[in-house]
C-alpha cells in the first residue's frame, strides 16, 4: 500500500473516470489577524494496494502548531473505484473529505495526519501571519 496523494485544499473532485481533480491546495496560508478560518477546505487522499484490497478503513486527525489534536478524528472507508493497472498488480482508492471550515489560532505548522491500517502519512500547512499590508511597486 502507498499513499501517493494526501493534501488539504479549497475543493476537490473525484471524476467518473477514476481520477481527482485538485482546486488550491494548501501548503501555506497568510493572515493578518488570528484567529483566521479557512471558509471551506477539502482533503483529497489516493492510496495504491495491492489488487486483492477492496475496502479499507482510514482516519483523518488535524492537529495544531503544538501537536494538540485540534478536532475529532474521521472515520471513514476507502472503496476502489477503479480499474487494475494493464499488470493487474495495483488498483487505486481515492476520496475526497469535505469540511466547511477550518480555523487556525496562530501562527505555525499545522498537520494532517492519515492512518490507514498501519500506514501513517502527513502533510503540513504553515500559517504565517504578515505584519504589514503588501505594497505594490510603481515605476
Amino acid at each position: 500500500m502507498e499513499v501517493e496523494i494526501f493534501v488539504p485544499c479549497k475543493a476537490a473532485i473525484k471524476n467518473p473516470n477514476g481520477t481527482l481533480t485538485i482546486r488550491q491546495a494548501y501548503r501555506f496560508v497568510l493572515a493578518h489577524d488570528f484567529p483566521v478560518t479557512l471558509d471551506r477546505i477539502a482533503i483529497a487522499v489516493q492510496i495504491r494496494f495491492e489488487k486483492d484490497r477492496r475496502v479499507q478503513p482510514y482516519t483523518i486527525i488535524f492537529c495544531d502548531s503544538t501537536g494538540r489534536c485540534r478536532s475529532a478524528t474521521i472515520p471513514s472507508a476507502l472503496e476502489v473505484e477503479s480499474d487494475p493497472d494493464p499488470d493487474g498488480q495495483y488498483i487505486w482508492a481515492r476520496d475526497v473529505h469535505k469540511q466547511s471550515s477550518l480555523k487556525f489560532d496562530q501562527p505555525g505548522e499545522y498537520r494532517f495526519q492519515l492512518m490507514v491500517g498501519k500506514k501513517i502519512a502527513a502533510t503540513y500547512v504553515v500559517v504565517a501571519a504578515l505584519h504589514s499590508p503588501l505594497k505594490l511597486m510603481t515605476p
